[in-house]
C-alpha cells in the first residue's frame, strides 16, 4: 500500500489518499477547501490512474470534512463515519460557528462506520478502531500489513487531540491513546490529522500528554 499526503485548508488538515497496485483507493477525511486543492488531488488521482471507491472520515469536525462535497460531486462518494458523530452539529453548523466558508453543500455521512470492521479495497485491508474522545465517534483506520495507522485527531507528534470541542471528553481521549492506539506495536507509524507522522512507541516514550 502506498499513501499521498495533501496539507490542505486554513488548518493545515493532512488529506489522505491510500491506494495499491490495483489502482483502487480511498481518501480519509478530505479536507480540501480551495479549487486549487481539489485540483491537485484530482491531477494526482489522475497521473496514478486511480479509482476512488470509498471517503473514510475518521470524525465528524468541519476541517476534515471541507472537501466532501467535492468527492461527492466528482466521484458520487459520501463520507463514511461513526455513528457516535451523528450527535454533533451538522457541518453548516459547525462552520457558522467557527466562521469557516464553505464552497460546496457537505452531504451526510453514511453512519455505518464501527470498531471490529473490516474495509478492504485492491489487496489492501483496513481494520476499524473505536478511539473516542477528541469526539464520540472518533476511529483509527489500521493496517496491519503496512504497519500504519490513521487517527484523526486523537494523537499527535508530542501532543494529544482537544476535548473542548462538541462532545469531547479528556479521560475517554487519553484511555483511548493508552488502552487501544498504545497496545499497537511500537514501530507502527501514527499518520495525523494535522502534522507529521511518528510512531506509538515514540509517543509512549516522549509524548507529555500522556
Amino acid at each position: 500500500m502506498q499513501v499521498k499526503v495533501f496539507s490542505v485548508n486554513y488548518f493545515a488538515e493532512n488529506t489522505y489518499v491510500l491506494y495499491d497496485d490495483t489502482g483502487e483507493a480511498v481518501i480519509i477525511d478530505c479536507g480540501c477547501a480551495y479549487p486549487t486543492e481539489t485540483a491537485l488531488l484530482e491531477c494526482f488521482l489522475k497521473e496514478q490512474q486511480l479509482q476512488v471507491v470509498r471517503h473514510l472520515g475518521t470524525h465528524y469536525h468541519a476541517d476534515h470534512l471541507l472537501g466532501a462535497g467535492y468527492l461527492f460531486r466528482k466521484h458520487k462518494l459520501s463520507p463514511e463515519m461513526h455513528k457516535g458523530d451523528a450527535i454533533l452539529p451538522t457541518i453548516e453548523e459547525q462552520a457558522r460557528i467557527l466562521g469557516l466558508m464553505l464552497r460546496e453543500e457537505v452531504p451526510m455521512p453514511q453512519w455505518t462506520v464501527q470498531g471490529g470492521d473490516i474495509i478492504t479495497f485492491g489487496h489492501t485491508t483496513l481494520r476499524v478502531l473505536e478511539i473516542p474522545g477528541h469526539s464520540p465517534g472518533s476511529v483509527g483506520y489500521y493496517c496491519e500489513a503496512a504497519g500504519q495507522i490513521y487517527v484523526g485527531d486523537a494523537l499527535f507528534c508530542g501532543s494529544i487531540g482537544r476535548t473542548d470541542l462538541w462532545h469531547g471528553n479528556y479521560d475517554q481521549l487519553i484511555h483511548s491513546i493508552q488502552e487501544v492506539l498504545f497496545a499497537l506495536p511500537g514501530d507502527t507509524v501514527v499518520y495525523p490529522g494535522h502534522g507529521p507522522t511518528t510512531t506509538i512507541q515514540y509517543e509512549q516514550t516522549n509524548n507529555p500528554y500522556i
